[in-house]
């Protein structure tokens, strides 16, 4: 009977230390990429606006955004980052 009881607490308390190690690992995959979205996010914008800017095409941003926009969507999807289940599944 003890050693049913040993076995029992111990791989108890192995699990509890695996399961904080793994939302450990989850929580800094989340942080890690929300950041980097954040950090693509700033990055797309500014390369849109210096393009539009370099090339004097600010008084066509509206228009040219829209067709980007949908050139976008066609090849990624629409917000293709949040709605991956990888996302989700580190989200948790």
């Amino acid at each position: 009977m003890e050693n049913k009881e040993l076995i029992l607490r111990t791989s108890n308390e192995l699990f509890a230390g695996v399961e904080q190690l793994i939302f450990s690992a989850r929580k800094k995959v989340a942080i890690s990429l929300n950041k980097e979205t954040t950090l693509l996010y700033f990055n797309i914008g500014y390369y849109i606006n210096t393009n539009l800017k370099e090339n004097n095409q600010l008084p066509y941003g509206a228009k040219i955004l829209a067709t980007l926009s949908q050139l976008l969507t066609n090849s990624f999807g629409k917000g293709k980052i949040q709605s991956s289940p990888i996302f989700n599944r580190i989200t948790q």
